[in-house]
This record gives C-alpha cells, sequence and structure tokens, in this order.
C-alpha cells in the first residue's frame, strides 16, 4: 500500500510504502486490525508479528529514512497523517478489517511514534489499543507537569500544552525491559545522545502511570514492588487492566519483542487467544 506526501525533505512528493498482510477466507469485518511501527534503523515487515497468524490483518509501514519523526530523528516526515491515512485506507480496501478494533504495536522509535499520536489525535482516533516497547516518555513530550506536542505533523517543536482524551474502552500496555542498556528503565537524564541534546527519558512506570491519568485513573502511582508477578512479566495495572506497566524482568532493548510471554500477551490482546 503507498501513500504519497510532500514535505520539506521530499518537495516534490514521495511514495510513502506499508507491507500489508491479509488472511484469506475471513468474513466481512472479522479481524482486528495491527500496525506495526518498527525500530529506527528498521522497515516495515509483517513477519514481525507473523505469530498472529491468520488472526489479524497486519500492516507494516516503512519510516521515511528507517525512521520515525518525534524529535531528533532522520525524518522530518508527517508520519502521524501517514499512519492514520493507512488505517482509513485499509478500513476502505480490505473487506476483511474490522475498524473498530484496531491496535498499533510501536518497538522503540516506533513507541515514541504510538506517544506522539496519543498526544496529536483526539478521544475519537481510529485506533484503540497501543502497545508501546522499550520506549518510555521523552522530556520534549511531557515536561512541568504538562504534556506538550507539535504545531504541525512535521515539526518537532513540542510547544503546545495538551491534555490528552481517551474513549472509556481504549486500551493502553507498555512493556520495557529492566536492564535495557539503549533506553533505562528507570529514565536517565540526560538521555542518550541520538534523543538529542538536553532530551531526558522519563522512567518506564511513571510514562505509564500518566498515560493512565490522562485516561482517568484518579488514584495514586502503583508501587514498583506492587505488581502482579507471572514468569518474567510484573504487571502493575489501572484503570481495571486498561492501562497497564508491564515490567519485562531481565528484559534487554532488543529481547523484549520477541519474548514468548510478550508476545503471548499481545496475542490475547490482540484476538482473544492464549
Amino acid at each position: 500500500m503507498t501513500v504519497r506526501q510532500t514535505w520539506s525533505q521530499e518537495p516534490g512528493g514521495y511514495g510513502r510504502v506499508a507491507e500489508v498482510r491479509v488472511p484469506s477466507g475471513g468474513a466481512r469485518g472479522s479481524l482486528p486490525v495491527v500496525v506495526d511501527l518498527h525500530g529506527n534503523g528498521g522497515q516495515g515487515s509483517v513477519r514481525r508479528l507473523s505469530y498472529l497468524g491468520d488472526d489479524a490483518v497486519i500492516v507494516a509501514p516503512s519510516g521515511y529514512e528507517r525512521s520515525w519523526n518525534i524529535y531528533n530523528e532522520k525524518s522530518k516526515a508527517d508520519d502521524v497523517s501517514f499512519i492514520l491515512e493507512l488505517i482509513r485506507r485499509v478500513g476502505e480496501e480490505t473487506s476483511v478489517a474490522n475498524t473498530s478494533d484496531v491496535t498499533i504495536v510501536g518497538t522503540s522509535n516506533g513507541a515514541a511514534m504510538i506517544y506522539r499520536l496519543l498526544l496529536e489525535t483526539g478521544r475519537e482516533r481510529p485506533f484503540h489499543r497501543v502497545v508501546p516497547m522499550v520506549s518510555s516518555l521523552i522530556s520534549v513530550q511531557h515536561h512541568d507537569g504538562q504534556f506538550w506536542r507539535s504545531t504541525s505533523g512535521t515539526a518537532t517543536d513540542h510547544s503546545i500544552a495538551v491534555v490528552p482524551q481517551f474513549s472509556p474502552k481504549f486500551e493502553y500496555a507498555h512493556f520495557h525491559g529492566t536492564e535495557d542498556g539503549a533506553l533505562a528503565y528507570l529514565g536517565a537524564s540526560p538521555g542518550p545522545a541520538f534523543l538529542g541534546q538536553g532530551v531526558d527519558v522519563l522512567p518506564a512506570q511513571t510514562t505509564d502511570f500518566l498515560f493512565a491519568q490522562a485516561m482517568g485513573h484518579s488514584g495514586g502511582q502503583v508501587g514498583d514492588g506492587e505488581g502482579e508477578v507471572q514468569g518474567s512479566l510484573q504487571t502493575y495495572s489501572y484503570l481495571g487492566g486498561r492501562a497497564r506497566h508491564v515490567k519485562v524482568v531481565g528484559g534487554s532493548h532488543g529481547s523484549v519483542f520477541g519474548n514468548s510471554q510478550v508476545r503471548s500477551e499481545v496475542r490475547r490482546m490482540v484476538t482473544g487467544k492464549q
């Protein structure tokens, strides 16, 4: 699938591409849709979520210059519009797609893109569940007790204060490994140089507590030792489980996406199957 866009790096227009895998034989509107956002340096591939089998329509877009435009990346493309247009197109052109059940999964830079999407779309956004992995909010997205978004989809100014809005059925689950050497689980100030000068990484649990509050949680943050342990996963739940932080004990930046328990959880969230 191709979406043509024009921006400062491509003034003559550029065809943005996504791989789409549509299982055969499903009834109209019977299958959930999953958009998979790769990390920095990667590219879209439907094989990354092959473990979902024939139970979902998979959409795997490629970021421009192998990155998603958050703050300091090579890409300055309007990725928000690109991803929203892909969802619209899949709904129009894929009869088995259930556009009332759309999940966005993102790894590293792709997870940061999820956070940008949450800040730049409203409660009627066309996706209903997000699964960011191995990336927390950065300080340009949240500081001084406030979320911040940019003036446009191509800009990275993060100059407009915003209160994210969510429907009462929206779901959020963030998986992050305790041994992440790229984006530290406990946060970092300053963060790694690739994020940009003076950019901090918020702690993973803080990131998810902030989004839980935006989704309607009115209590305190779940304590570090209070998560429910199952195997290598420790889960911290808010709003009856609609917002969750999942600590992957011993998980590294590169291992969380392929962790068998994580895959099982993603499959359960998307398809209702273990």
